[in-house]
């Protein structure tokens, strides 16, 4: 091992037996330290009142690792081997993480649980690893009661072992941030009531029975990156289902077939999305909504104002080309043309083309 490199693997007492470690490597290096003062060090290295007071600084600067929780803890470990129920294991070590203000950190495994209850503010990082919600179970995955910051995880409701379908995460008060993450195997991937603001980026929803997300409630989330690779082979209704206000949604995307892309009954949310298997693509019922989405044939569906600004534009287009609008500019700053062999203009209202000679 490299001068100054942490082990792999960090415990408590591994991080005190590297400390001690690199000072001795480092008396032996420096000549001119004393041996009154270098005596002195070692023995208050080996002291048992030191020996605390650093592992306690140590299990203060650490993560709380879900396998390896400290000895002093009480904590018993989880397992992760996908067989073993480790619900009690993690629960008591969400409580504790919340209480020694630690993120919860899950190695790589299949952590098997009848669902859990996040009823205090708590983080989750995985490294290749799996929550899953073990079959027949009564309740989601994940019970959301407070906070929940999660990066790195699969997220897995097991849809097909379960003889009703369970919520993946749902929501009874709090709001989430997560990144990075898979959410699969669902009822519903996300479900239920906000109450602050909520993020979610760069993850997958997949294999969901009913919604990809279903949020209400006075909060509002923000979803940005998210893909939808594949839906339950039965009865997936709409990707999202927004009945709160001011949600932002871009870069959205899916190839899967389903029965509508999204359910809008909230004001002022903006969607950009590409959702070419989708049979309706959007029901709006809300007010102040705007969105761009390119829906079934590859038809753009527009909502609201917006401004398209080009420094030159080409488009090629193999069949027919429609647009219907209501108010449409269009600016050119550079060279702009269209041309077809059949062009059809059915403006709702004005069109006006200005010219300068």
């Amino acid at each position: 091992m490299a001068f100054f490199e942490f082990p792999h693997t960090r415990t408590y007492d591994s991080d005190l037996a590297w400390l001690i470690r690199a000072y001795k490597i480092l008396t032996g290096k420096v000549n001119n330290i004393e041996q009154t003062i270098e005596d002195t060090i070692n023995d208050a290295l080996q002291g048992e009142e030191l020996k605390q007071i650093i592992t306690q600084m140590i299990a203060e600067a650490l993560p709380l690792n879900v396998k390896y929780p400290p000895a002093e803890s009480g904590l018993t470990p989880a397992v992760g081997d996908g067989e073993t129920d480790d619900t009690a294991a993690l629960q008591d070590m969400i409580a504790y993480a919340n209480a020694n203000n630690m993120p919860m950190i899950f190695p790589a495994g299949v952590y098997r649980v009848t669902g859990l209850d996040v009823n205090v503010d708590t983080v989750f990082q995985g490294f290749d690893a799996t929550l899953m919600l073990a079959p027949v179970s009564a309740k989601p995955l994940i019970t959301l009661k407070a906070d929940l910051a999660s990066s790195g995880l699969t997220l897995n409701g097991n849809l097909g072992g379960q003889t009703t379908a369970q919520n993946v995460i749902n929501i009874e008060n709090g709001s989430f941030a997560i990144t990075n993450t898979t959410i699969m195997g669902g009822k519903s991937c996300i479900e239920g009531t906000l109450v602050g603001d909520s993020i979610i980026g760069d993850s997958y929803l997949r294999n969901f029975q009913e919604y990809g997300i279903h949020a209400e409630g006075s909060g509002s989330f923000t979803a940005s990156n998210v893909v939808v690779p594949s839906v339950a082979s039965s009865g997936a209704m709409r990707f999202m289902l927004i009945d709160c206000d001011n949600c932002t949604i871009s870069n959205f995307s899916s190839q899967a077939a389903i029965t509508t892309g999204f359910e809008i009954t909230g004001d002022n949310n903006a969607i950009s999305a590409n959702i070419p298997n989708a049979e309706t693509t959007v029901n709006d019922s809300g007010t102040g909504n705007t969105w761009t989405i390119t829906g079934k044939d590859e038809k753009r569906y527009f909502e609201g104002s917006g401004t398209l600004s080009y420094q030159n534009l080409q488009e090629t287009v193999e069949g027919d080309y429609t647009q219907t609008v209501g108010d449409f500019d269009g600016t050119a700053t550079g060279h702009y043309s269209f041309s077809g062999e059949d062009v059809i203009i059915n403006p709702t209202k004005t069109i006006k083309i200005k010219t300068t000679v």
